[in-house]
């Protein structure tokens, strides 16, 4: 079973919790022998939807709370069942809808969080970058890597490498605001 293709529409159907009790039990057999879905069995029954662009496409998705991201090509982001955390690989810009009860928060590889305190911000994680980057245009965000977080304000620019470490650069909004060049 693990070197059978997976049936992508069928996984769809799983995650939608849609399918017979007999196909829901092949495919979850089927996800935890696959290599390819490097997912545990947990995070999957959690994840409600996926987004995700291919290259050269840009898209924009309005999530249940009304927060609005727009992903940039060849990103995927994973919307959990339960509460706001939202997984991104690759790039997206939020614009997020404050709820001070239950936190909007952006997981990034190597367990980079970010987490909105009112804002409008951009992170940068695709897989082939050294660094998880994240830039604020409006509000702020609490940004954690391995040290202690860190609060990026509007106009500046927070980055976290591979080891974890926090580095924060201020500086005028043109110069990191990805919204601005396109993204």
């Amino acid at each position: 079973m693990a070197n059978e293709e997976i049936d992508w529409v069928a996984l769809g159907r799983y995650l939608a919790g849609q399918g017979s009790p007999q196909e829901r039990e092949l495919m979850l057999r089927r996800i935890q022998a696959s290599p390819q879905l490097a997912r545990s069995q947990a995070e999957v029954r959690a994840i409600r939807a996926i987004y995700a662009t291919a290259r050269g496409e840009r898209t924009t998705v309005e999530l249940r709370d009304g927060t609005r991201v727009t992903l940039a090509p060849e990103t995927e982001l994973r919307i959990a069942t339960i509460g706001r955390p939202v997984y991104l690989s690759g790039e997206a810009v939020y614009s997020v809808t404050h709820d001070p009860r239950r936190s909007f928060r952006v997981i990034a590889p190597n367990s980079v969080t970010v987490q909105d305190i009112g804002a409008q911000f951009d992170v940068r994680a695709y897989s082939a970058d050294k660094a998880v980057r994240v830039a604020v245009a409006a509000g702020s965000v609490s940004l954690r890597g391995s040290a202690q977080p860190i609060t990026l304000g509007r106009g500046t620019l927070g980055v976290i490498d591979s080891a974890g470490t926090n580095v924060t650069r201020g500086g005028p909004q043109t110069d990191i605001w990805p919204g601005r060049t396109g993204v």
